[in-house]
């Protein structure tokens, strides 16, 4: 099913995709649906938000994004982070949840749970279990814009939070389940600004879930 070659990427990124390879794609829950899972390898495709494309059997493509919080292993966060803006070299850069430039049709987001804590050195055969929502980034903004929360004020805002020297959480008035969370550039060199949504919200708008274990794939 998934035309795919040997990941040999040490990164906890590449060891995690080796992962999902083996037991979430070769053994897909809706396989019938589709006539290719293709893992991109492409550095240009990456960078243009695609990790992984489905190819529907009416021929329609699907870029993936694969997002895991790696960094919070075994953690079961109850809420999600996703990028509105970062800093390279000085200068502000629109997040991929923001830039609409990227290729990114669905994101797969993925909650890690592995044999160690930390993602350092960690090899595909460690994970233990993925709890993975499968979400439309049209449908992830659609929601925000019903608050309110466009990509444009996303980016204002951000801004405004950066220019004020505010860090950690930030709530947003009028807002449940989302708010901002500010980096400190003194601990982060690239200072991200995020808006953290709850899981349960993330649920509601998810296509599937798939929770992942070397044993099987279970769609709850």
């Amino acid at each position: 099913m998934i035309q795919s070659r040997r990941n040999e990427d040490m990164s906890a990124e590449g060891q995690l995709a080796c992962f999902l390879d083996e037991y979430l794609y070769k053994r897909f829950p809706h396989k019938d649906a589709f006539s290719q899972i293709e893992r991109i390898y492409d550095r240009a495709e990456q960078l243009a938000g695609v990790d992984v494309r489905f190819t529907g059997v009416d021929g329609r493509v699907y870029h993936v994004d694969e997002k895991a919080q790696l960094y919070y292993l075994n953690r079961d966060l109850p809420t999600f982070a996703f990028e509105v803006q970062f800093l390279r070299r000085g200068q502000e850069i629109c997040g991929w949840l923001c830039n609409d430039s990227l290729k990114t049709d669905l994101y797969l987001l993925i909650w890690p749970f592995a044999a160690q804590d930390s993602p350092q050195n960690i090899r595909a055969e460690q994970f233990t279990r993925l709890d993975c929502l499968l979400v439309e980034k049209k449908r992830l903004l659609a929601m925000l814009a019903r608050e309110g929360l466009t990509p444009e004020r996303l980016l204002r805002e951000a801004r405004q939070h950066r220019q004020n020297g505010h860090t950690g959480k930030i709530v947003i008035d009028g807002v449940s389940g989302i708010y901002y969370y500010v980096s400190d550039i003194e601990k982060y060199a690239e200072a991200p600004i995020n808006v953290v949504i709850a899981k349960d919200r993330l649920l509601r708008i998810a296509q599937r879930r798939y929770i992942v274990t070397k044993e099987g794939v279970e769609v709850p």
